[in-house]
């Protein structure tokens, strides 16, 4: 036996936990990473939010061979709308209803991207396509910036009404 530990059967402990660890942090890697505001991207944004857009989705286009769809898109802008709504209704203040309305429009997208990722599975293993657009697009990293400043939030709303004319612009099907 040699200074390995190494058993009679082969069995080699050291081996073994190194295996294991490598393994732990495969998983972890592969961990969705939380998303954090971007005030650095929501400073392009809000200088020219039809560029950042146009530039989001040529790259989109560009580097993927599925696109999301613009339904995918449009109930995502549709929620958006709903919220636009109830702050004109509340004289253009985000209220902490409101403010609940935009955090929950968050778990909407994340619930959007793993049930296309569930059913892209299902046909052929791949991304998630809405997932890559939220990603590509920083939405969220954008709703969390917003916090309950309207201004913001129009913004954020012109961003992806944007986001949709090029999509459809680049030849983005339903």
């Amino acid at each position: 036996m040699n200074n390995k530990q190494e058993k009679p059967n082969g069995y080699n402990h050291s081996d073994f936990k190194s295996r294991q660890q490598s393994k732990e942090k495969q998983s972890q890697s592969q961990l969705p990473q939380i998303k954090k505001p971007d005030p650095e991207f929501f400073s392009k944004i809000e200088k020219d939010f039809v560029k950042e857009a146009e530039t989001v989705m040529l790259d989109l286009f560009k580097n993927s061979d599925q696109v999301v769809s613009t339904n995918q898109i449009r109930n995502i802008l549709s929620l958006i709308n709903n919220i636009t709504l109830k702050i004109n209704l509340s004289e253009n203040k985000i209220t902490p209803e409101i403010k609940n309305d935009i955090r929950y429009l968050i778990v909407k997208i994340y619930y959007a991207c793993g049930k296309d990722e569930n059913e892209s599975k299902k046909s052929k293993p791949q991304n998630s396509k809405v997932k890559e657009f939220v990603d590509k697009s920083k939405i969220i990293d954008l709703i969390l910036c917003i916090d309950d400043n309207v201004q913001k939030w129009t913004i954020f709303s012109k961003y992806v009404e944007a986001l949709i004319a090029y999509h459809k612009y680049f030849g983005g099907k339903d």
